[in-house]
């Protein structure tokens, strides 16, 4: 044998006896879902959030009424997991007139935001598009999806995932730094 193969033997061996020493501890998905929230919303300064993990109860404490109304409507009141439902509570629950002023309001002075834009010109419609920062956003999720438990993603992804679904009416999308939706409408 080659002195080569005997250190990539040893490299090997080292390696699995390090994977070993490792306790692995899977987050539950209420966790995770949680954790998706929180990157939403979390670096808002009107917005302060709580969990209670004895109720599965994850609270949004708005200052601003009209976000507070807007973020009530976007987000679903609970979530189940199985046998698990996590209550989302957000301070006020009255409607908004429009898609489009639930998303402005809702993301209002939040920084993971590039802009919202409504375009009217699509017939017997509109559709509002919610474009995030172009960045990585990363969230806690110890789940088998990176041994790290760190996840990466981009905010609009996880809009669609924690968002109610608005159908045809809104689109998420990442900013092109420079480009609007449309270069010929003005910009909220």
């Amino acid at each position: 044998m080659s002195d080569g193969s005997i250190k990539r033997k040893e490299v090997l061996q080292q390696g699995k006896e390090n994977h070993m020493d490792k306790t692995v501890s899977l987050a539950p998905p209420w966790i995770v879902y949680k954790q998706k929230i929180t990157l939403l919303f979390g670096k808002d300064p009107d917005i302060n959030i709580t969990w209670d993990a004895k109720s599965y109860r994850l609270t949004l404490n708005v200052k601003d009424r009209a976000k507070a109304e807007a973020i009530a409507q976007l987000l679903p009141p609970d979530k189940q997991f199985g046998n698990v439902t996590l209550i989302i509570n957000v301070s006020y629950k009255e409607k908004s007139p429009s898609e489009y002023e639930l998303f402005k309001n809702a993301f209002a002075g939040n920084p993971i935001l590039s802009f919202i834009e409504k375009d009217d010109d699509v017939p017997f419609a509109s559709r509002t598009y919610v474009v995030f920062k172009k960045e990585i956003a990363q969230y806690y999720a110890d789940d088998l999806g990176d041994p790290h438990g760190v996840r990466s993603t981009l905010y609009e992804n996880v809009a669609r995932d924690v968002l109610l679904d608005f159908g045809e009416g809104v689109s998420f999308t990442t900013e092109i730094v420079g480009k609007t939706i449309s270069e010929n409408r003005i910009r909220d």
